[in-house]
């Protein structure tokens, strides 16, 4: 007997929250719906006026699919969720929860017990979240069928915690080109873009790409820089880009829609990423936190845009060193502005690669690629074995 039902577990969704885990349930869902290889059920937290324990139908890109809403608090409450599964009128020996974030794995082995089978995706550092790094998380998660990670450096991170080696996969990418009608944005003049996107956080390593482009500046080549995303580095970060001299070649977008940043990707001449290595705490224990994949790395490239990127965490698995972009040295501020310098001073180069970067994407981080090996996995679990 194969699995027919699929249940989608993801906390967030757009529009309401944009960040790399939400895009990337957003468009699995989207895709699987088309796919039109399991019965789907979604759910997810919901705004006041969307709350409801029983399905509605929700919008995925013209993909109708049955969601239900729920409060935060409610998915802390096992006998809720338990609640919400069933409504689905699923049979939980057909059906296979996806776990979209790693936020019920309380739960985990109660699902599974009641005959449920499961695969959750890690974001990369959200394995190092809360208490997550304790046994109880790491025996939760050997409760699953498989674990999806994005990159082969977060399978070699998960399985040196004690996820066991044989629950784990890794799927890349989910990306795609933004629609041929996407027109590019009108901005103020006609210098080349360099664009980033993401929050503004440490370990996007913006202070070291704010110096780089100083660099950049005081060798006479002329750009506009344009960071996309919001985050609690902005204040310093904007008063960092006035202290060096470039007030007027960057601008902060902040968060804006999807359909805006494919606009941003269709107008830029490369796309900068200078995410480093940085540790942090969490509930008193130490963890490295990094790049572990970079959806907009792959999504910039999907769309024509050469790279200058840093080699923190999975980054250099994202992308062909010296073919779709220029890989450097996290932290390296003298070698981020050559490498955007020599991008910059020959268009001709940036064309060349912007090419190879699409076909790289296409074939690698494309969405059907991604959603395929996703149905394989589902498809490779075997009913009759727990």
């Amino acid at each position: 007997m194969a699995i027919k039902n699929l249940i989608v577990f993801s906390k967030n969704l757009p529009p309401a929250h944009v960040g790399g885990i939400e895009t990337s349930a957003h468009y699995m869902i989207r895709n699987l719906a088309r796919a039109a290889a399991y019965n789907l059920l979604v759910v997810t937290v919901g705004r006041a006026f969307w709350r409801s324990r029983r399905p509605r139908l929700r919008d995925f890109d013209g993909e109708q699919v049955s969601t239900v809403y729920l409060r935060k608090s409610e998915m802390k409450d096992q006998s809720v969720m338990e609640r919400v599964f069933r409504s689905a009128g699923f049979k939980p020996e057909e059906t296979l929860i996806y776990h979209n974030t790693l936020d019920l794995f309380p739960f985990y082995a109660s699902y599974k017990s009641a005959g449920y089978r499961q695969v959750a995706r890690s974001g990369g550092n959200d394995i190092f979240f809360m208490d997550r790094t304790s046994g109880a998380f790491i025996d939760a998660v050997n409760q699953l069928d498989f674990l999806i990670v994005n990159s082969v450096f977060s399978l070699r991170r998960s399985a040196e915690l004690g996820i066991e080696e044989k629950r784990l996969r890794v799927i890349k990418g989910g990306c795609e080109a933004a629609p041929d009608q996407t027109p590019a944005l009108e901005l103020a003049d006609d210098r080349p873009v360099i664009l980033n996107c993401g929050r503004l956080v440490d370990f996007k390593g913006l202070e070291d790409a704010l110096h780089a482009l100083a660099e950049v500046k005081r060798q006479g080549l002329s750009f506009l820089f344009v960071i996309v995303g919001e985050g609690e580095l902005e204040k310093d970060l904007r008063n960092l880009a006035g202290e060096l001299g470039l007030a007027d070649d960057v601008c902060f977008y902040g968060k804006v829609s999807p359909l805006m940043v494919q606009g941003f990707y269709k107008h830029s001449a490369l796309y900068l990423s200078t995410s480093k290595d940085v540790m942090r705490e969490s509930k008193g224990r130490r963890y490295l936190h990094t790049e572990t994949m970079g959806r907009s790395i792959c999504e910039a490239q999907a769309n024509g845009v050469p790279l200058v990127a840093t080699d923190a965490g999975g980054v250099p698995e994202m992308l062909q060193d010296g073919t779709t972009g220029l890989l450097v040295p996290q932290g390296d501020v003298g070698a981020i502005a050559g490498a955007v310098g020599q991008l910059l001073a020959d268009e001709p180069l940036r064309r060349r690669m912007g090419d190879k970067a699409r076909e790289f994407a296409e074939t690698e981080f494309g969405w059907d690629r991604v959603v395929s090996q996703s149905i394989d996995l589902v498809a490779s679990i075997k009913l009759d074995e727990k």
